[in-house]
C-alpha cells in the first residue's frame, strides 16, 4: 500500500503492518515500509488519543525505529525561511532509534543509534552515539521551547579520533571558534559541553554560547598557519613554519563568541612552546607563546635574529656561545589570516623548561608594561 499526504514529501510505501486499535490506545505491533529512498522498520504504542484529541490531555508513547540507510536530505524544505520548531507541550514520547547510514548533505553517519524523549517542550538525547568523520561522536542534552521564540540547547559531547579536516569543512561552529583546524592534518579526541540558544534559523547564536571542553591528539601537522609562518620568518626558525606536535592535551572555555585556551605545553622538535590566549568568532586571535630554543638548533641567520631581539631587550653584544637554551616569548593578535607577531627577548637558560619560564616572565612583564603605557 502506498500512502501520500500532504505533510509528506514522498509517498510512504508499505510493505506489511500490524496495527490494533482501542478506545485508549493504538499499538504498532510492526510496521516495515520505505520513504523515499529510505526504509523504516517500527513498532511502538500511542496511550490516550482520545483525550489527547478530545480534551487536550497528554498523549503518552514509545517507539522502536530502524533503519538500514535513511536519507534525511529528502526531508529538507524547498521553502528559503525557515522558523524555529516548536516541542508540544501535552507530549510524553520515548523512541529507541539505530540506523546502519544516515545521509544529511555531506554527512554520513553511520552506526547510529540512541534514545530520545518529547517531554515537557523538551527533546532530550539519551547516550546517542554514531560514527562520523573517521571517529565516534558520542552524544547527550536537550533542545526545548519553553520561551517559543527562544529556544534553547544544552549538549554534551564526546569527540573520539575524527579527522580534523573533514570536521572543519562540514561543521560551521568549529571554523568559527576553531579556524587553526583550517591547517591542521591529524585526528582528535575531545570533550565539550555547551549551552545556548537558536536563531530563528535553527542554528546557534555563536557569539551566545558558553561551555568548557578539553581536546588530545597523539600527533598533529600544522601546514601554512599565517601566525605560525610570521613567527617563523621573524625568528628564522624554520621548525616552526609547518610544525608537527605531539602529544598534546589542552583545555578551553567558550564565552562570549571567544573561545580561551588555557596554558599548555607542546614540544615542536627541539623546541619547547608554551601557549594561552583565545581567539573569536569574528577571527581575531590574542595570543602568548613562550619558546625554549635550543641554542644548538639555531642557524645563523636565527642567531642573527635573536641577538637582534636581545639588543632591543638592553643585552647588546650577547654572546649565544654560552647559552644551553635561548628563550622568546611572542604575542600574537590581529586576525587568523592577517596576523601581528611580536617576538621579544626572553633571556638564556640552562634547560628547556627554565627557558619556557623565562619567556613566560618576559611576556608577562611587557603586558604589564603595555597596561602601564596606556594607563598613563
Amino acid at each position: 500500500m502506498r500512502v501520500r499526504a500532504a505533510a509528506l514529501p514522498h509517498p510512504v510505501a508499505i510493505d506489511s503492518a500490524r496495527l490494533r486499535l482501542t478506545p485508549r490506545r493504538a499499538e504498532l505491533a510492526s510496521l516495515v515500509a520505505r520513504v523515499g529512498a529510505s526504509d523504516v522498520r517500527a513498532s511502538g504504542s500511542l496511550d490516550n488519543l482520545l483525550g489527547f484529541v478530545l480534551r487536550d490531555e497528554v498523549l503518552r508513547g514509545e517507539a522502536t525505529v530502524a533503519s538500514r540507510r535513511f536519507v534525511l536530505d529528502e526531508w529538507r524544505s524547498d521553502d528559503e525561511t525557515s522558523e524555529v520548531v516548536p516541542v508540544p507541550a501535552n507530549v510524553d514520547l520515548a523512541v529507541r532509534a539505530t540506523a546502519d547510514t544516515v545521509l544529511y548533505g555531506d554527512l554520513v553517519l553511520t552506526a547510529a543509534r540512541g534514545g530520545l524523549r518529547v517531554r515537557d517542550r523538551r527533546v532530550t538525547l539519551d547516550d546517542f552515539s554514531m560514527g562520523l568523520f573517521g571517529g565516534r561522536v558520542a552524544a547527550s542534552g536537550f533542545y526545548e521551547t519553553v520561551v517559543a521564540d527562544r529556544p534553547a540547547f544544552d549538549l554534551d559531547l564526546r569527540v573520539e579520533s575524527v579527522d580534523v579536516p573533514t570536521a572543519f569543512a562540514s561543521l560551521v561552529t568549529v571554523q568559527r571558534l576553531a579556524p587553526i583546524a583550517r591547517y591542521a592534518r591529524g585526528r582528535v579526541s575531545a570533550d565539550l559541553d555547551v549551552s545556548g540558544v537558536l536563531g530563528a534559523d535553527m542554528t546557534p547564536v555563536l557569539d551566545g554560547i558558553t561551555g568548557e571542553g578539553a581536546f588530545e591528539t597523539a600527533s598533529i601537522a600544522v601546514e601554512g598557519f599565517p601566525a605560525l609562518v610570521r613567527l617563523a620568518d621573524a625568528l628564522r626558525i624554520e621548525q616552526l613554519r609547518n610544525p608537527t606536535m605531539r602529544a598534546l592535551q589542552a583545555s578551553f572555555r567558550v564565552q562570549e563568541g571567544r573561545l580561551h585556551v588555557r596554558p599548555f605545553d607542546v614540544r615542536v622538535g627541539d623546541l619547547a612552546l608554551t601557549v594561552s590566549g583565545s581567539n573569536g568568532i569574528d577571527q581575531t586571535l590574542d595570543y602568548e607563546l613562550a619558546l625554549a630554543v635550543p641554542t644548538s638548533a639555531l642557524g645563523a641567520d636565527a642567531s642573527r635574529a635573536v641577538t637582534s631581539l636581545a639588543a632591543r631587550a638592553g643585552r647588546a653584544g650577547l654572546d649565544l656561545g654560552d647559552a644551553a637554551v635561548v628563550s622568546i616569548a611572542a604575542s600574537v593578535t590581529g586576525s587568523v589570516t592577517d596576523p601581528t607577531v611580536r617576538p621579544t627577548f626572553g633571556g638564556t637558560a640552562g634547560s628547556l623548561r627554565e627557558g619556557v619560564q623565562q619567556a613566560v616572565e618576559a611576556e608577562v612583564e611587557r603586558r604589564v608594561a603595555d597596561v602601564g603605557a596606556r594607563v598613563d
